[in-house]
């Protein structure tokens, strides 16, 4: 993978943030920092990075895509409030051990192997209950 400059300058936005962002935080970022870009060419790279495995796209039922980096040795799950869109991050061993099974059973049964997951919990956070 060619590292090209726009591609250096997503990384290190996403290496600095602590949950999901949707497309127009990372042109925010662009634009506060007087980054020269092409919006066309930042959504270019979204999918690019995405399909290198760098990145991933997540839609939590809004509409809206967020993207976060993959982290080695971080796979985790994310609880979303469906009130005022607070994500949290969450890590299971229990959850990801049943994950894992019904993966391998896949695998046998449906001829089917799945490549990634997303698992989101959906409901309402303290404050907004």
């Amino acid at each position: 993978m060619k590292l090209t400059q726009i591609r250096k300058k997503i990384i290190l936005f996403f290496k600095k943030q602590k949950k999901p962002v949707a497309y127009d935080k990372i042109i925010e970022f662009f634009k506060k920092n007087n980054i020269s870009f092409d919006r066309s060419t930042i959504f270019r790279n979204l999918n690019f990075l995405e399909k290198e495995g760098i990145i991933q796209k997540l839609n939590f039922g809004d509409g809206v895509s967020r993207y976060e980096l993959i982290k080695e040795n971080n796979h985790h799950h994310h609880i979303v409030c469906l009130n005022c869109k607070k994500v949290v991050d969450f890590f299971d061993k229990d959850l990801d051990r049943l994950i894992k099974k019904i993966e391998i059973k896949f695998s046998k049964s449906k001829k089917f192997k799945i490549k990634s997951h997303q698992f989101e919990f959906f409901g309402h956070c303290e404050k907004c209950l």
